[in-house]
């Protein structure tokens, strides 16, 4: 296999690029596989090895154990099956992972209490299903009449949380099914110190109707990796390689630097490489002929090409800040995920509402 270094050239359409992080360069990955420290790392895990056991924990919100040259893994518990298994590259001594294994691993588990209200159902039937009263519901959702709608959100537990003796807010967020920054911004906490007795309002979920497509897709990024998602499509933006200022034509979710993007849904790559605007970047086509448009990476992993078929939640890169320029040009804004989709005429679409929609559903 061709060595890439570091500053590896760029190839444009039909070639294979591969750019390397340059810690990742010494591991010598096979097609389709990353390292599986650096890549959990950069979403915040700490990564420990017991003899031939990996440990993966990440604030009391995930436990995940992995097992050297095998398929098996256990998450909170729950076992996995991974596509391929976890290799030990002796000559590196590195863990390496295979790309479409990462997100079932990271992704958000189902969350129960969080209740989207479906077809057909009402307060009675909702009540009977969670074991609690109608009033219960009318009382914690705030409900003036009984009237409730398909895609509407439910509290079905008390949505007020009395901290415990030996609690901690990441504690609180894993049982709740919240989130430790949700939890913060919801109750106006400057730290994560809680203290027995404290009253903490469980943050809601937006209520939304299905998307017509799509709504089986996942968010492009693994939860706890990026900051609070703000609608940015049709905002103005100075930059363009004609002088002239454009609209934005998708929607930016800030994040660090290196942490790990995956497909939202399954299709083909048909553009792949630097480009001016969108830095090092990779549109999928689905079936329909909608394209899903990820910019401003720093790096992708082994093995994507143009053509090839790429699964839902495969991971096709890392978060960066490349673009604005000629090829290799980065720092010129902050580090984010340019996420665009595009129906089949080419026009742009507002992928806000899909990204929410995915956002609350994982």
């Amino acid at each position: 296999m061709k060595k890439f270094t570091l500053f590896c050239a760029f190839l444009y359409w039909s070639t294979t690029v591969f750019l390397v992080h340059p810690n990742l360069a010494q591991a010598k990955a096979q097609p389709h596989e990353v390292p599986l420290r650096k890549v959990f790392e950069s979403m915040g895990y700490k990564v420990v090895r017991k003899g031939k056991y990996i440990h993966l924990t990440r604030e009391l919100d995930d436990r995940i154990r992995l097992e050297s040259n095998s398929k098996k893994a256990l998450k909170n518990g729950k076992a996995y099956s991974l596509t391929k298994p976890v290799r030990n590259d002796k000559q590196s001594k590195t863990y390496m992972i295979n790309v479409v294994d990462i997100y079932k691993l990271a992704k958000e588990e189902k969350k129960e209490k969080h209740y989207r209200v479906k077809k057909g159902e009402d307060l009675s039937s909702i009540a009977k299903k969670f074991k609690v009263t109608v009033n219960n519901l009318r009382f914690w959702n705030k409900l003036s009449s009984d009237v409730i709608y398909p895609g509407q959100h439910l509290h079905t537990t008390d949505p007020i949380y009395i901290v415990k003796q030996g609690d901690s807010i990441w504690e609180i967020a894993h049982k709740t099914e919240s989130t430790v920054r949700d939890i913060k911004f919801l109750n106006n906490l400057a730290t994560e110190i809680v203290y027995p007795g404290q009253q903490l309002a469980i943050p809601t979920q937006p209520s939304m109707k299905t998307p017509a497509k799509f709504a089986d897709g996942i968010f492009p990024l693994a939860q706890e990796t990026y900051d609070p998602l703000v609608g940015t499509f049709g905002d103005g933006r100075n930059f363009s390689t004609n002088g002239q200022a454009r609209s934005h034509e998708g929607n930016d979710i800030m994040a660090r630097k290196w942490v790990p993007i995956f497909a939202v849904i399954e299709g083909k790559i048909v553009r792949y490489g630097w480009n001016t605007l969108g830095g090092y970047r990779i549109t999928i086509q689905a079936k329909d002929g909608t394209t899903f448009y990820y910019a401003h990476m720093m790096a992708y992993p082994p093995g994507l090409k143009i053509g090839q078929h790429v699964s839902k939640g495969q991971m096709i890169g890392y978060v960066g800040d490349t673009g604005y320029g000629k090829e290799g040009m980065s720092g010129k804004f902050a580090t984010h995920l340019h996420f665009g989709m595009y129906d089949a005429s080419g026009k742009a679409m507002d992928p806000y509402l899909y990204l929410k929609w995915w956002e609350i559903n994982p």
